[in-house]
């Protein structure tokens, strides 16, 4: 994780490994199960565009629209955010 974010960001990263985020959800366009491992990461430096990325954003789970993820990533993320921030 931390190369990527290294090749693709140009930052390096802090991985909190100690308590991942498990969502298991479906993949509705390909019709398969999906296991989704998440870790809050803390970033080191600013990311930048590279080649690899066009374009940086920072969302909230509200501003995506639902058809690009399906309703139990977006209700996962959503709660983490609220635990986040309270």
């Amino acid at each position: 994780m931390k190369r990527e974010f290294l090749e693709e960001l140009e930052t390096d990263i802090e991985v909190a490994a100690e308590n991942p985020l498990i969502i298991p959800t479906w993949n509705t366009k390909f019709d398969d199960p999906v296991f989704i491992i998440a870790f809050e990461v803390t970033l080191l430096g600013n990311p930048r565009v590279s080649e690899e990325v066009e374009e940086l954003a920072y969302l909230h789970p509200q501003d995506i629209v639902p058809n690009q993820l399906d309703s139990t990533l977006i209700n996962k993320l959503a709660a983490l955010i609220c635990d986040i921030n309270q």
